[in-house]
């Protein structure tokens, strides 16, 4: 599957606000605030439900494309940059449901 045909499933998937594809609106995504080098962006998945999740899941593994999931992006491990080579960079910038909070067990569920 090609980049093109990948990226068109996921916006049927996700609609315009689900998927960024130009340079200008993934630039930010690229990296996080380590020093680690990132590779290529091909898009940026901003799902919206645990569906949305599934579907870009199945998609890019079937198109053998390596998933980055990113959260705010402040990390300074590397952990949201892309691997070298192609990625999609997954953002659950627009899930921010709180599911459940357990104050003694010091955790929460979140979408």
């Amino acid at each position: 599957m090609s980049e093109t045909e990948l990226l068109g499933q996921l916006a049927q998937c996700l609609g315009a606000a689900g998927l960024l594809t130009t340079s200008t609106d993934m630039a930010g995504y690229a990296n996080d605030l380590s020093a680690a080098r990132s590779g290529r962006v091909i898009g940026v998945a901003r799902p919206g439900s645990a569906s949305d999740v599934a579907a870009i899941v199945r998609i890019c593994a079937q198109a053998g494309v390596p998933i980055t999931p990113r959260g705010g992006g402040t990390g300074l491990s590397g952990g949201a940059t892309p691997v070298a080579g192609a990625s999609l960079v997954v953002s659950f910038e627009r899930m921010r449901a709180i599911r459940a909070i357990d104050p003694i067990g010091n955790h929460m569920v979140v979408e």
